[in-house]
């Protein structure tokens, strides 16, 4: 009898604890109240659950600039709508996964805006790919002029990896410098002024999440699927016989890919400006007749700590491409400072006797063909193997970054770069891989 009074005893003071933790964790607007497991028996479950609090709330963000209390003044700069101050990460304080989420919310939010100015400042329309989804298939895009396929010249600009989306250099750039220097939109303007028709791909918008799920959108699985796709549906389709590119950082990976896949696409192309890209024509199997076409037809401007333009000397024999200053060791930058002599280097280029990529002596194979065998022999090892884009000269040390911009994200970050711009340990964590590379 006393046993099970006891056992009655035990259960009403069990009930009664659950209760009150019910009560307190309701009564804490700052925490959530959670069951460990179901409460409903089972085979595994005693019916005995046990509640906990969590302070691990869904946060909820604004879906506008304005609501995060941020615009951009007429030079184009992020700031605070109330008092006028550059952006800061540190929303509240010793939080620091609060401010990281809210600056991914806030990244998201630009990403939207980047978008809007394409199409209303720019002009540029949105064309979703794949061509014949069907209803309710999902779908990616990308953007490009009225005139991209009737132009007699078009240039095609290509970000790098990460959580940049079209129209964008660095989302970090966007937020603690200004527009002109984080998106793609002067590179827009002078292209249309110069009689250029535009396509900028979107080739990190790869899937969408359902049910907690990654679904891939067809045709788009990847940066470089997503330039062959839009490739053969759209660029080659195009009347231009006169095709440039900028290729930002992974942007080069992507376009090395698509003129060895794209039927045509070679012969159209005449210049590629790299801005501190990361490409290999070594790790993607390019033949001796593209490396050839490679050496002729592009440059590759690279964060350097040397004036703009300065031939920089690669650290293997057989560079796929003539490598230069870009003027700046800020991998993020580098088409910004570049900009100018990216469109010198494309009037160049222009005005030469157009290339088949076909008329290849024999003398100019075999030393493709030494020079490849050349960066396999660099490749062999890892450790000392690098893009082309290494200044062998120059040991950058870090940068100290400024108070506004430690709390950026890593954006761009250049895992084949020389230099470090960015201190890691004043980077906040970014589950979204924040990079560019």
């Amino acid at each position: 009898m006393n046993n099970k009074v006891l056992l009655i005893l035990i259960a009403t003071f069990q009930t009664s604890c659950i209760r009150g933790l019910e009560d307190s964790c309701d009564a804490n607007s700052e925490k959530d109240c959670q069951m460990s497991e179901s409460t409903e028996p089972s085979e595994n479950n005693d019916g005995m659950g046990q509640y906990f609090c969590s302070s691990k709330k869904e946060t909820s963000f604004p879906e506008t600039l304005e609501g995060f209390g941020y615009g951009f003044n007429a030079e184009g700069q992020m700031r605070n709508l109330e008092t006028g101050e550059p952006f800061k990460f540190d929303v509240k304080e010793d939080d620091r996964a609060y401010n990281q989420k809210h600056y991914e919310a806030l990244g998201e939010v630009i990403t939207e805006y980047v978008y809007k100015l394409l199409e209303e400042e720019v002009k540029l329309k949105k064309h979703f790919v794949p061509v014949d989804a069907e209803e309710n298939e999902d779908k990616s895009f990308f953007f490009m002029s009225d005139d991209a396929l009737t132009c007699d010249k078009l240039m095609i600009l290509i970000h790098g990896s990460g959580v940049v989306r079209a129209g964008q250099w660095a989302r970090r750039l966007i937020i603690n410098d200004d527009l002109s220097c984080g998106t793609m939109l002067p590179y827009i303007k002078r292209a249309s002024e110069e009689g250029y028709g535009v396509l900028i791909t979107n080739g990190n918008e790869n899937y969408v999440r359902k049910n907690k799920k990654r679904i891939t959108i067809r045709g788009s699985e990847s940066p470089e699927r997503h330039f062959v796709y839009v490739c053969e549906h759209f660029i080659s389709k195009a009347a231009a016989q006169k095709i440039v590119v900028v290729a930002h950082s992974y942007g080069g990976v992507v376009i090395v890919e698509g003129l060895q896949q794209c039927k045509g696409l070679q012969e159209k192309v005449k210049a590629v400006a790299f801005t501190d890209s990361v490409h290999s024509l070594v790790h993607q199997k390019a033949n001796k007749r593209f490396i050839k076409w490679m050496r002729k037809n592009s440059c590759n401007w690279v964060s350097s700590d040397r004036p703009l333009d300065t031939p920089i000397q690669s650290l293997y024999k057989g560079a796929d491409c003539d490598l230069v200053s870009a003027g700046t060791i800020r991998h993020e930058l580098t088409s910004h400072f570049a900009f100018d002599s990216v469109f010198k280097f494309f009037d160049e280029k222009i005005k030469i006797a157009p290339n088949t990529g076909s008329d290849v002596s024999e003398d100019s194979e075999q030393e493709a063909d030494a020079n490849s065998q050349n960066n396999m022999d660099s490749a062999e090892d890892p450790e000392k193997f690098s893009t082309n884009n290494m200044d062998a000269s120059v040991d950058h040390p870090d940068e100290t970054p400024s108070e506004n911009k430690k709390d950026s994200g890593a954006d761009d970050v250049d895992a084949n770069s020389q230099t470090k711009e960015d201190n890691p340990q004043s980077q906040p964590d970014d589950s979204q891989m924040e990079t560019d590379i």
